[in-house]
C-alpha cells in the first residue's frame, strides 16, 4: 500500500511538471489591459496604447501607435520596488504584428547590475561592447513582415551568451520602441516547448543548370536550450541535373526536449541554359561592424534592378557556390567590409566561398560589377593562385 502511495505521489508530480505555470502579463483580455502600460517616451506627443480585436488572431490584442522608433512604450517598470521583479521564471514569450523596424528590450537585474536585453529585425546576433549594458539579439529580417510571431526566448540563456559569468536575479520589464501590435506576454519556468528554428543558407529558390553539379548550400539550426543543433539537421535532397523538373530540399531537426522545427524547404529548378538569360546575383559582405550595411546595400540595389526584365538573386558572398556565376547574365559584389578576408579564419567556410568566388571571376566569361573595397584582395588571390586574368582589373 505505501508503494502504492509512493507511485500515485510520483506520477502527479510529473503530471504537475509537464504543465508549469505561466504568468501573463498582457493577453488583452482584460479591458483594463491597457492600464498597466506606460508611454515612456512621449516626444513627439501622441502616442497611444489601445486594446483592439485583431481580424488575423481573432482576439483582442494591445496596439501601439505613434511615432515610431521616436516613441518608447513599456510593461512593468524601471522603479523595482514597482517592476515585475520576477526571481523565479527565465522562459519569457510573446506574440508581436510589425509591419516597421522595431526594438524591444527586456529590463533585467544581475550580479553585475541592471542589463537591458534588446532584440531587432536583424538575422544576426550582435552581442555586448565593453562596458556596455545592452546586449543585442536578432529576431529576423523578415519579423516586419506583418505577420503575427510568436517569440520565446530563455532570459538567463541569452544574458550568459554574451556575459557568461554573470548571473539573473530578476526579471523587471518588457518595452519596446515602434509602432506595433502585441498579445500574450508571459513567462514561465523555463519548461522547454520552444521549437528549434532552421535557417537557410542562401536562397530558398535556386536555379541550376542542366547536367552541372548541384551543391546544397545547406542549413543552421538553432535551439533556446540546445544551442547549435545545425549538426543534427535531417536533409533530403533528391536534386538529379540530369532531368529537367522542379525539385524540393527538406531541412529538419528535433530538439533534446523532442521539439520538431518548423520544416524548411529549398526549391531547385534544373533548366536548361537559356533559361537563365535573365538571372543576376548580387554578392555582399557582412562581416565587421559595418556589415549589415551590406544586406542594406544590396536591398537597394534590388529596387534598381527590380525595374528591369531581370529575376534577381541576393545572398552574402560568405555563403557563394563554386560555379554559381555560370548561369548568370552578371554579378554584382558589394565589398563594404574594407579588407574582408581578415574576419574570417583560415580554412572557415566563409572565407573558402570568398577564395572560390575570387576564382571564378578569373576564370568565367561573365560580367562583374565590383562595387567600394577589397580589388586588393582580389588581385593577390589571381597573384598567389597563378591566375593570369587581366580582363577584370
Amino acid at each position: 500500500m505505501n508503494y502504492r502511495k509512493s507511485l500515485t505521489i510520483f506520477l502527479m508530480i510529473i503530471l504537475l511538471g509537464n504543465f508549469a505555470s505561466a504568468i501573463v502579463y498582457e493577453d488583452a483580455e482584460n479591458e483594463n489591459s491597457t492600464q498597466s502600460w506606460q508611454v515612456y517616451d512621449n516626444i513627439p506627443t501622441g502616442a497611444v496604447v489601445s486594446r483592439v480585436f485583431d481580424s488575423d488572431k481573432q482576439s483582442n490584442i494591445i496596439e501601439l501607435m505613434g511615432a515610431g522608433m521616436e516613441n518608447g512604450y513599456i510593461l512593468g517598470s524601471f522603479d523595482e520596488t514597482q517592476s515585475w521583479n520576477n526571481r523565479e521564471d527565465n522562459l519569457l514569450t510573446w506574440s508581436i504584428s510589425c509591419s516597421e523596424y522595431y526594438t524591444i528590450y527586456i529590463l533585467i537585474n544581475t550580479q553585475k547590475g541592471y542589463r537591458y536585453l534588446y532584440y531587432t529585425p536583424h538575422d544576426v546576433d550582435y552581442g555586448m561592447s565593453n562596458g556596455s549594458q545592452y546586449i543585442h539579439f536578432g529576431l529576423g529580417t523578415d519579423s516586419t513582415d506583418g505577420q503575427w510571431r510568436t517569440f520565446s526566448r530563455d532570459i538567463k540563456a541569452d544574458l550568459k551568451k554574451f556575459e557568461i559569468d554573470n548571473e539573473l536575479i530578476s526579471v523587471n520589464a518588457f518595452l519596446i520602441r515602434g509602432d506595433a501590435k502585441l498579445d500574450d506576454i508571459e513567462m514561465s519556468g523555463g519548461e522547454d516547448n520552444t521549437k528549434p528554428t532552421i535557417t537557410l543558407i542562401g536562397d530558398s529558390l535556386v536555379t541550376v543548370i542542366q547536367d552541372t553539379t548541384y551543391i546544397d548550400a545547406g542549413a543552421t539550426a538553432e535551439d533556446n536550450i540546445d544551442g547549435d543543433v545545425t549538426v543534427d539537421i535531417v536533409t533530403q535532397n533528391s536534386v538529379d541535373t540530369a532531368v529537367l523538373g522542379t525539385y524540393t530540399v527538406t531541412y529538419d531537426v528535433n530538439d533534446s526536449s523532442g521539439n520538431q522545427a518548423i520544416q524548411q524547404m529549398r526549391t531547385v529548378s534544373v533548366v536548361t541554359s537559356t533559361d537563365t538569360a535573365k538571372d543576376v546575383l548580387i554578392l555582399y559582405d557582412t562581416a565587421g561592424s559595418f556589415g549589415h550595411m551590406g544586406k542594406t546595400n544590396a536591398i537597394f540595389l534590388e529596387n534598381l534592378l527590380g525595374h528591369f526584365d531581370l529575376n534577381v538573386i541576393s545572398k552574402p558572398t560568405s555563403q557563394y557556390v563554386e560555379n554559381e556565376m555560370n548561369s548568370k547574365k552578371a554579378v554584382f559584389y558589394l565589398g563594404t567590409t574594407y579588407d574582408v578576408l581578415s574576419y574570417y579564419s583560415e580554412g572557415s567556410a566563409e572565407k573558402l566561398a570568398y577564395q572560390k568566388f575570387y576564382r571564378d571571376v578569373a576564370t568565367k566569361d561573365r560580367t562583374i560589377v565590383w562595387i567600394n573595397y577589397n580589388l586588393p584582395l582580389l588581385e593577390q588571390f589571381w597573384i598567389d593562385n597563378n591566375l593570369d586574368n587581366n580582363t577584370f582589373a
